[in-house]
């Protein structure tokens, strides 16, 4: 298999490892701080008026999810790939995906900068561990 070919489909694996990680926390996250039933999530206007109630605990545990999940990809990627190079592709979908959702779902600013900075770095956090192991 060619080493770009390789490390493309570990780019993916450890997407997949990135989001069974931030999938985990969400709910962890959700137990914690259900949903109220009335809410309509598809309401942007309801959904930003809960989430200015949310304590700043809710969306420190969403950021720790992404850093864990971000270093699980970045493992997984290295590992897969053999380089810690494999990292980047799951670090650029992160973002790009992390973009997508901050747009969609209303966010504090200062979650904006913290959300972009834990994906951008934490892939390349596991892949140093993950080229090591």
């Amino acid at each position: 298999m060619s080493p770009l070919l390789r490390r493309g489909l570990a780019g993916l694996a450890g997407m997949a490892a990135a989001f069974i990680v931030i999938i985990l926390v969400q709910q962890l996250n959700l137990m914690l701080h259900p949903l109220p039933p009335e809410l309509d999530v598809k309401d942007k206007a309801a959904l930003t008026a809960y989430a200015r109630t949310l304590p700043l605990l809710a969306f420190l545990i969403v950021l720790l999810g992404y850093a864990l999940g971000g270093a699980a990809g970045g493992f997984v990627a290295a590992k897969v790939g053999r380089a810690r190079s494999s990292a980047t592709v799951v670090a650029v979908l992160l973002v790009i995906a992390s973009i997508m959702n901050l747009s969609t779902i209303p966010h504090p600013a200062w979650f904006w900068v913290a959300n972009l900075a834990v994906v951008a770095v934490s892939p390349f956090l596991g892949a140093r561990f993950g080229a090591e192991a």
